[in-house]
């Protein structure tokens, strides 16, 4: 759309480093919701820019906040990828309900903030009134990000806003699940101890998969244990490190397992009965 003297004034400052031309062009307007050529309106660019008193102006004439850019980002999108926490405590002032609007991956601000460790965001949007479990196209809520991230702090700041550590995505997997899966491929010994810290914080209790790691552990002799491959030692010992510090406090695995899981585990279970059967063979001498 072609664009009239006083926006093409707004728009120029708002791409320029003057906070005060773009202040003094607000007030030239009455309408602050129209679109430039690139798909953004005025709220969109003063966002990416520190400029607080520039967003609250912009706001407080009238503009449409919850409006998406042509990528499907809303203002409170681009002040945290830019950065601008002040602008996004700005922002989430006059519409709390941005931090759950998700662009288009369903992806909302508290997701990317979980995702991401951006911990002053997130520490933010957990003191307004959100639902904390939205969840994004893949039904992932922001737990499940924080999981796949590997982050601490994250996982703490959320399970302490209540959020329900219960829900899966759409792999049918827990924010658990995906702690699970980093701790049997990590290496790292201070990794390791923090992912254990995860599983603690999410309450759970050892799946098929670690139990069946530890039995196959448990099953070799000392001088047998060297001649199991690398890898699925160093992923055995950390289920092993792991049920073993906590085996007092489990009463009982969950009630109800889906037998997609129960399948998986068994295979999993017997890949790794193979695995040992083999390095056994192969210490007594047998080649294939």
């Amino acid at each position: 759309m072609t664009l009239s003297a006083p926006q093409r004034m707004l728009i120029d400052a708002l791409n320029s480093d003057s906070e005060e031309q773009a202040l003094t062009a607000i007030q030239a307007l009455d309408n602050l919701n129209f679109i430039t050529s690139e798909g953004k309106m005025p709220l969109h660019l003063a966002c990416q820019k520190p400029w607080v008193s520039v967003v609250n102006a912009i706001l407080t004439k009238g503009a449409k906040s919850h409006f998406k850019t042509r990528e499907g980002n809303s203002a409170l999108h681009l002040a945290q990828q830019h950065g601008h926490l002040a602008v996004a405590v700005c922002l989430t002032s006059h519409n709390p309900a941005l931090c759950t609007l998700g662009n288009r991956e369903g992806k909302t601000p508290l997701h990317q903030a979980a995702g991401a460790n951006l911990l002053p965001f997130l520490k933010h949007y957990l003191t307004l009134e959100i639902d904390v479990d939205v969840k994004d196209l893949q039904k992932s809520t922001p737990l499940h990000e924080a999981a796949k991230g590997k982050h601490l702090e994250a996982i703490q700041l959320l399970i302490a806003a209540d959020v329900n550590i219960e829900l899966c995505d759409e792999e049918a997997k827990k924010a658990y699940d995906h702690i699970e899966t980093s701790l049997l491929l990590e290496h790292d010994p201070l990794q390791v101890e923090q992912l254990q810290q995860m599983m603690k914080l999410l309450k759970k209790v050892p799946s098929l998969f670690l139990t069946a790691a530890i039995q196959a552990f448990d099953a070799l002799e000392d001088e047998q244990i060297n001649l199991l491959p690398e890898i699925l030692l160093e992923q055995t010992k950390g289920a092993v490190t792991y049920y073993r510090e906590n085996k007092e406090q489990q009463v009982r695995a969950e009630e109800e397992v889906a037998q997609s899981r129960i399948d998986a585990a068994i295979a999993i279970k017997q890949e790794i009965e193979f695995d040992v059967l083999l390095t056994k063979m192969r210490g007594l001498g047998f080649h294939q």
